[in-house]
């Protein structure tokens, strides 16, 4: 093949724009389709062989065949080229291509501007520090290649500018700090709407055999809590409260219609607990809370029976504060719970019914029903395990007569079922249970591996009654984590004595906690908390955009008065020589316009003054590679550059004289 012809821009260039690119996509591989990112690599492999070899980049009818090929495989997985995870895939297809193509100053223009896109695009999936960290690496070295591509002299050999690429970005500091701390807030910073195709984790607003196979198996965090005392409640009372399920078809239970009721009441009876949940992004729109909850949560609602819904997607990190009572009692049943509290399936079978009344002679109150109803599990071969058999059509009557081997799920719904049968009011809660104390921020993990259900009663002159009759069977479950795959199991750690990969995880997590608290969550109410303490909280939105504005032009100007000062000609050697030299009486009816560079003033003052013409580019040749070249400010080059000057000087003296 022909070598390649780069046109004006060092080859060198192409190869530091390839690696970037490629760093900038390589997180992509945790969210877009296996077969979308092996497509770009092969791209950009070729792009690095054509490098390499000097080959001349493929023609037109082979890069239309590439295309098409790319928007195949986008079309593949996806089955669109709309939406968010379906235009990401499109966009690094085509940043793939394009790299194929490269070889003039305007196409290296265009890829470093859409590679700042695609790293824009990796914030839909990811808000985290570390990838945050990251891509500030990327996007340094991509101003670095900028800043390198505009240099009037370019040395193959010379290194990356990042020193002043640093500074430009530590220069933009201040404004991004204004504009993150006081942008109007119209919502989350970073929020896209969950693609209902792609299985997430989370809690559901239905409950069957199996639901929760998935999420014990997560080891991702689902919430984080920072308790505002030193009053962390012990794990067997670490209850949160989140989707409540009362109609059940024998198979399924769900959710009932979901409505604001403000006149819930409950008698608390003990201490309130005061927290801050930090909860990630969900698909559903519960807001996780402690036993029992209470407190206004700005953008949410309280359910009849205490869930606490947000009135929109929990699309990105949410944060709220909540103040909760887990010793309580709650005051009344309606007429419509009572009924529906006692809703039974068509599935009863007779063993059901024989079991319930064996128990009925021997007690005397529904509180004996329910201790006849524990000891039944725990005096029978009933066993915890997170691998149960199938079950079929009406698994409450396998479970409780033939496999006895299910978790949580299996146990509430058979307790609840055998409760109604017995004439108790009763449903079903289903949240997380425990927590993982991380002693580097003193706050709790819950994964999603903690998910949990658990029954509620209504027992005469004691209210709803929380009764779970998991614990009767595996009281360790509500002890520690049930993750086996955990390197934490819900204890307090002594952190000195952990291993290196649990303090680590610990640190780690630690930072990303206070990421999230500080910066993911930083939404509308956080600002106005900051506006309040400046004492400009009641400002209308066209005053804070003015606010902005104002501080911003004031930022800039102490920008450009600092880079001003710098640069005046008596604190630049160079440029006070440069600077007389185009202030000398040969060149005083062409003076140097502001836009205009070293190179160009030269070109455009020889031609006019032609017998000078050697003299002119000989003294800007030489300012310019002291000023963008390597050697630096020479002190031999600088003073060869002051005796030309003088002599520029003398020979229009003599012309004079």
């Amino acid at each position: 093949m022909r070598e390649l012809h780069e046109g004006t821009i060092p080859r060198r260039h192409i190869l530091i724009l390839s690696l970037l690119l490629i760093a900038a996509a390589l997180p992509h591989t945790l969210n877009l389709a296996p077969s979308v990112m092996t497509f770009f690599f092969a791209m950009m492999a070729a792009r690095l062989v054509i490098y390499q070899r000097r080959w001349r980049t493929p023609g037109r009818l082979l890069k239309v065949a590439l295309t098409l090929i790319g928007l195949f495989m986008v079309l593949l997985h996806y089955r669109s080229i709309a939406g968010y995870e379906a235009g990401t895939a499109l966009l690094t297809v085509m940043l793939g291509l394009k790299m194929l193509e490269v070889h003039a100053r305007r196409d290296l223009y265009l890829t470093i501007f859409l590679t700042w896109f695609l790293i824009i695009t990796l914030f839909l999936f990811d808000q985290g520090i570390l990838l945050t960290l990251y891509l500030l690496l990327v996007v340094w070295g991509l101003v670095a290649l900028l800043i390198a591509m505009n240099r009037v002299i370019t040395d193959e050999r010379a290194p990356l500018p990042l020193r002043e690429a640093g500074g430009m970005l530590l220069q933009a500091v201040p404004l991004m700090v204004v504009m993150f701390l006081l942008f109007p807030r119209f919502g989350p910073l970073w929020s896209m709407p969950f693609d209902t195709s792609i299985a997430r984790s989370g809690l559901s607003n239905s409950l069957s055999p199996g639901s929760f196979e998935k999420l014990v198996q997560s080891h991702q965090t689902a919430f984080r809590v920072h308790f505002e005392e030193e009053n962390i409640p012990p794990p067997q009372e670490r209850y949160w409260r989140g989707p409540v399920m009362w109609w059940s078809d024998g198979r399924e239970w769900r959710v009932t219609t979901i409505r604001a009721d403000e006149n819930a009441r409950f008698t608390p009876l003990g201490d309130p607990i005061h927290y801050s949940v930090t909860l990630e992004p969900s698909p559903t729109r519960w807001l996780l809370a402690l036993d029992l909850p209470t407190g206004a949560v700005p953008g949410a609602f309280y359910t009849k029976d205490f869930q606490v819904v947000s009135r929109s997607d929990i699309d990105a990190t949410r944060r709220y504060r909540l103040t909760s009572y887990p010793d309580y009692r709650m005051e009344e049943i309606t007429p419509e719970e009572w009924q529906m509290g006692l809703q039974l399936p068509n599935n009863i079978t007779p063993r059901m019914r024989e079991l319930v009344a064996e128990w009925q002679p021997a007690s005397r109150s529904p509180e004996q029903v329910v201790e006849q109803a524990l000891n039944h599990f725990r005096d029978n071969p009933f066993y915890y395990t997170l691998e149960p058999p199938g079950l079929g059509r009406n698994p409450v009557d396998q479970f409780l007569f033939e496999s006895r081997r299910g978790f949580c799920e299996h146990y509430a719904a058979s307790f609840v079922t055998l409760m109604r049968l017995a004439g108790i009011p009763s449903r079903i809660v289903t949240g997380y249970q425990g927590g993982e104390l991380n002693p580097v921020g003193n706050y709790l993990i819950v994964r999603h591996s903690d998910a949990h259900a658990w029954s509620e009663l209504w027992l005469e002159g004691r209210g709803w009654v929380r009764v779970d009759p998991t614990a009767a069977v595996a009281p360790e479950r509500i002890l520690s984590s049930i993750d086996p795959t955990s390197l934490l199991s819900g204890r307090e750690i002594n952190y000195r004595q952990a291993g290196m990969g649990i303090r680590l995880e610990l640190l780690i997590d630690s930072i990303n906690a206070r990421w999230n608290r500080w910066i993911l969550s930083y939404d509308n109410s956080s600002q106005s908390w900051l506006l309040m303490q400046l004492g400009i909280e009641y400002l209308e939105t066209k005053w804070k955009f003015l606010l902005i504005i104002a501080f911003s032009l004031f930022l800039l100007s102490l920008g450009t008065w600092w880079i001003n000062a710098r640069n005046r000609p008596s604190s630049d050697p160079l440029r006070r020589l440069y600077d007389r030299f185009c202030s000398a009486p040969l060149l005083h009816n062409y003076p140097r316009q502001p836009q205009e560079g070293p190179h160009d003033y030269a070109q455009r003052t020889a031609a006019q003054l032609p017998a000078h013409a050697a003299q002119i580019r000989a003294i800007s040749q030489l300012y310019i590679t002291l000023r963008y070249g390597r050697s630096g400010s020479d002190p031999q080059q600088m003073e060869r550059l002051k005796e030309r000057i003088n002599a520029f000087y003398k020979a229009k003296e003599d012309k004079k004289g």
